[in-house]
């Protein structure tokens, strides 16, 4: 499985002498850049059993913009930054076949993600997931507004039905479940009060939440470590997701909700980067021929990008 934030086809770099400036300089390049993703997913869908495109940045594969996290003050221009964004993530959605408790592989998730041949999936991060440690995971969940999951795939949001998915939370205890009974008030009548585990609530959560799906959770009771040389970019918490309320300073220990999905979504991410295949002028790609690419290759990973779209259309559900 491969999980990366660009995906690059071994191309030189191209000179700027030939390059002219302005606009066409622009436009030249995010050619370059957008052939360059194509070729990635190419290979990776011929030659992988599934692969997760990561990216920090949001719309447009032309001069694309960058995603906001709403508890992060990061530099989206720092690569020092939007790695540790994505190793937050990396570690935490590959603990379901990390623990040494589990039997489970990273075999077994590739089987459940790329059901009906969907070889590429989503991600999605809550960094830090937004748990007031003086609250409940019951108040938290009651109170939080917004899709539970923020997509960290580029020009891909994560929809809420036919699904199939795999989420990980860490960093929350379990004696943090829920308030006692005679503390509990109002929320003694929740459906979700009767639940006596995390994992157990957070399926219910997503239950509700999410339509037609299946979902797979995992929760570890420790945290995400962010001392040196981690940036010092978490500085902002607020509690239940609310806007309303005060924000606090927050330590290193921080919880974390990371996941992996495949729906329609991807397919319309596919769709997305094929629309701009359409713009690119096979014929102004010089270091790419130059190198031996022909144009029959490029429009044999072309056709493969359609044929793994198809697979993605909403009557094919999970």
């Amino acid at each position: 499985m491969n999980m990366l934030q660009n995906l690059y086809y071994c191309s030189p770099v191209m000179p700027t002498d030939k390059l002219c400036d302005g606009v066409v300089n622009q436009s030249l390049n995010d050619s370059v850049r957008i052939l360059n993703i194509i070729l990635g997913f190419g290979a990776f869908n011929e030659y992988s059993s599934l692969f997760i495109p990561l990216s920090t940045e949001n719309k447009g594969w032309r001069q694309p913009t960058f995603r906001k996290f709403d508890l992060l003050d990061y530099e989206h221009d720092l690569p020092y930054h939007s790695s540790a964004i994505l190793a937050s993530a990396l570690d935490t959605f590959t603990l379901k076949y990390r623990l040494k408790e589990t039997n489970f592989s990273i075999a077994d998730l590739c089987t459940d993600l790329n059901r009906y041949e969907r070889r590429a999936a989503a991600a999605s991060l809550h960094l830090p997931f937004p748990f007031d440690d003086d609250s409940t995971l019951l108040e938290c969940l009651d109170n939080w507004q917004g899709p539970l999951s923020q997509s960290i795939t580029p020009n891909c949001e994560i929809g809420s039905k036919n699904l199939m998915q795999y989420i990980t939370l860490r960093g929350i205890k379990e004696e943090k479940l829920k308030q006692p009974p005679h503390l509990a008030k109002k929320q003694i009548n929740l459906p979700a009060y009767a639940c006596d585990t995390i994992t157990e609530m957070l399926n219910l959560y997503l239950a509700y939440s999410t339509e037609y799906s299946a979902s797979n959770v995992t929760v570890v009771c420790k945290p995400l470590n962010t001392q040196t040389p981690f940036p010092q970019m978490v500085k902002k918490y607020s509690p239940g997701n609310t806007i309303n309320k005060q924000t606090k300073n927050i330590g290193t220990d921080i919880p974390v909700l990371a996941g992996l999905h495949n729906g329609s979504f991807v397919g319309d991410m596919l769709e997305s980067l094929l629309t701009e295949a359409k713009r690119i002028k096979l014929g102004k790609m010089h270091p790419f021929t130059t190198e031996g690419l022909e144009s029959d290759e490029i429009h044999e990973c072309l056709n493969s990008l359609h044929t793994l779209r198809e697979n993605y259309t909403e009557d094919c559900f999970l």
